[in-house]
């Protein structure tokens, strides 16, 4: 019973909270990520189109993050070359404008030992003119090499990491389709020759070469002045293995003239290079080349031999070139920021156009949103009857005193 006589209805005491509660309720209060009640979601049609645009996003730069995840890192490091009893294989491809029969090719190393030239090197007559179909992929292969004069080694980073393997590693006989009457003008030289690993001099002299203990010669008494023109073409001229995608600084090299007694000399610079990837590990070399032309004349003072000479020299150093995957984490890392950084930024734009819309193009009516405080929800309103805050038995007391009272 209270003070008006009215029998109040017990009600339970609020227990107090249990430790596991109170533990509970203290964890959630460290929440950094707010839930927002579903009452105050509303969703618009700008909302909807930035949603998209950022579910485009992701996936587009979610795939590019692949891909260059799946590229790998080269790194270039130096070492000693220690292997130097191993033969050294050598790619030639060279057409000299003319005849087989007046012209030969030989090799010879520093230390005056001739290598056996009729085992891989192999001679076939041809026309130095180019058909339509081979003159395009001449100039092809000649863009390409200017392409990587300019650009260094950005090409050479493309091929190692790929694996990609050229199509014209291989020197290899081609049929020779007559023109006519017209006989084949030039000599082409192709093959694959083993030397040893040491400086050398491949050369094509007039008449051919002749062997013999200690004797190095070329017969030329048959092949008068008037009939020689050294202009030549380089298809390929590489070292180690040359199945592997490396464009030489040769490769594509053309050179003519209209004079009989010139001597080409090229001086190479070669470089072991051993290209570990993920799949192989390949043992190939790289060069660098210098090219000089001289126009002989013996009244004026300017003495030589005509015909062509390519010297090389082996670098005592060597290039390691290793394919560096990227790690996982670094990846799933890149993922993330990505990720996180779009959803960011859409919600920011997303805010600032809804500001907009807000501002300049909703109604009257829609300016302004309603804005209750805490306390004005709990707290009875001064305006409200008493009944309002009253207890339920309370109410009945005022409307009839009784519960039976209508």
């Amino acid at each position: 019973m209270d003070e008006t006589g009215l029998r109040r209805r017990k009600l339970a005491e609020e227990s107090s909270l249990s430790p596991t509660k109170d533990a509970v309720k203290t964890i959630a209060a460290l929440d950094v990520f707010p839930k927002v009640p579903s009452d105050f979601k509303k969703p618009t049609n700008c909302g909807a189109a930035l949603t998209f645009i950022c579910a485009a996003v992701c996936i587009l730069l979610i795939v590019t993050e692949f891909f260059h995840y799946r590229q790998a890192n080269l790194e270039f490091s130096y070492s000693v070359d220690k292997d130097h009893s191993s033969k050294l294989p050598v790619a030639i491809d060279i057409t000299v404008a003319m005849p087989c029969e007046a012209i030969g090719a030989d090799i010879v190393d520093l230390v005056n030992e001739q290598v056996d030239i009729d085992v891989g090197l192999n001679e076939e007559p041809a026309y130095f003119a180019l058909s339509p179909e081979d003159e395009h992929n001449f100039q092809m292969r000649r863009q390409m090499n200017a392409y990587i004069a300019e650009e260094y080694h950005a090409l050479h980073r493309y091929l190692w990491t790929t694996g990609h393997r050229s199509s014209w590693a291989d020197p290899a006989p081609r049929k020779l389709v007559l023109r006519g009457n017209t006989r084949p003008d030039a000599c082409r030289f192709y093959g694959l020759v083993h030397v040893n690993k040491m400086a050398g001099n491949f050369h094509v002299l007039a008449g051919k070469a002749l062997h013999g203990a200690d004797i190095h010669a070329h017969i030329s008494f048959f092949v008068s002045e008037a009939e020689s023109n050294f202009s030549h073409r380089i298809d390929r001229l590489g070292f180690g293995a040359s199945d592997y995608a490396i464009i030489n600084p040769l490769d594509g090299e053309l050179k003519t003239t209209k004079h009989h007694s010139v001597s080409y000399q090229y001086n190479l610079k070669v470089v072991p290079t051993e290209v570990t990837s993920r799949f192989s590990t390949i043992m190939t070399y790289q060069y660098g080349v210098q090219a000089t032309e001289r126009i002989l004349n013996h009244s004026s003072g300017v003495h030589g031999i005509p015909g062509i000479f390519i010297k090389y020299d082996i670098n005592p150093m060597q290039i390691n070139v290793s394919d560096k995957p990227v790690p996982i984490l670094h990846f799933l890392v890149r993922v993330c920021g990505v990720v996180g950084g779009i959803f960011a930024t859409t919600g920011i734009l997303s805010s600032l156009i809804n500001s907009i819309i807000q501002r300049f193009f909703a109604g009257e009516g829609q300016k302004k949103i309603p804005f209750y405080k805490q306390d004005s929800l709990t707290e009875p309103h001064p305006s409200k009857s008493p009944a309002a805050s009253a207890p339920p038995n309370a109410l009945f007391a005022l409307l009839g005193g009784s519960t039976n009272t209508y």
